[in-house]
């Protein structure tokens, strides 16, 4: 709920609770991940992007959808799908 939490009021009271316990899981998890990656992942950055993300981290569930690829030695390259999985995709900011 991200940048501006809503207002709490404007939530409906039937989902309220839930939806606030579930962003704060979420903002537990964002933080966890990004203390992780600042210890260590940006120094192992392999290879250029063709497009570039402007933000911090974006955590990506893998499915069932292939199309994920990663340039490598001046080629594209499938990463592998593994179901049930997640991508830590490190942003410009990050970088």
């Amino acid at each position: 709920m991200s940048p501006e939490p809503p207002q709490v009021d404007k939530i409906p009271a039937i989902c309220r609770n839930e939806e606030m316990a579930w962003d704060g899981h979420a903002t537990t998890v964002g933080e966890m991940v990004a203390e992780l990656l600042s210890e260590g992942w940006p120094d192992l950055t392999v290879g250029l992007s063709h497009h570039t993300d402007p933000g911090l981290l974006t955590v990506l569930l893998q499915n069932q959808v292939p199309g994920l690829q990663v340039k490598h030695d001046g080629a594209w390259v499938d990463v592998k799908r593994v179901p049930g999985t997640l991508i830590d995709n490190i942003g410009d900011f990050l970088q």
